[in-house]
């Protein structure tokens, strides 16, 4: 009777970690994104080694309209070797006749607009969702940066060390710069 429990316990953990090490698991979330990355270019700015990423500007592909309070999309993959989450600062700009950084609130059509990045096996994926100013009891009748408007987004890298060297010389953060300061401090072409 010991003999079997010990076979049973033996079997049970064989089971277990033959279902726990399944080889490239990918979570729920990347099994339905597409595996396309965002494109990335370097510039430099006005002071020596002031270098930043910023992608191609990408068209909306949020709906006109939803039934729902919120609805999130999310910008193609960031390779996992252009952005460290844990020192880089990570700015999303989106146009539509001006430019805007995000979050923001667009209070003409009961907007609010938020940014989340995951880390992921393909890469940093940078989610943005917006909601209806009542979010559990309104839909999202005309979305602000909608499929028509020819909203586009994007995403400006500022590598870790540089926060340090701006921080030290100027009493304004980096997230505080419009996108303006930001593309004049940094050579950034505007690409409108």
């Amino acid at each position: 009777m010991k003999s079997s429990k010990i076979l049973g316990l033996i079997l049970l953990a064989l089971v277990l970690f033959s279902t726990s090490c399944t080889k490239s698991e990918e979570s729920p979330i990347e099994e339905n994104i597409d595996g396309t990355y965002l494109q990335f270019s370097t510039t430099t700015g006005n002071e020596q080694n002031d270098i930043v990423l910023y992608s191609n500007w990408v068209k909306t592909e949020f709906p006109q309209s939803s039934n729902s309070g919120s609805v999130q999309w999310h910008l193609p993959y960031i390779p996992n070797e252009l952005l460290n989450l844990d020192q880089d600062v990570v700015l999303i700009f989106a146009k539509r006749n001006h430019l805007f950084q995000l979050p923001m609130t667009a209070p003409t059509s009961n907007e609010h607009y938020t940014t989340d990045f995951g880390k992921y096996a393909k890469g940093v994926l940078a989610s943005i969702r917006v909601y209806a100013f009542n979010w559990q009891t309104e839909p999202l009748n005309d979305i602000f940066f909608g499929a028509n408007t020819e909203a586009m987004f994007r995403v400006v890298i500022v590598p870790g060390q540089k926060m340090f060297e701006l921080s030290a010389t100027n009493s304004n953060t980096i997230e505080s710069f419009t996108y303006e300061e930001l593309a004049s401090r940094f050579n950034i072409p505007d690409g409108l």
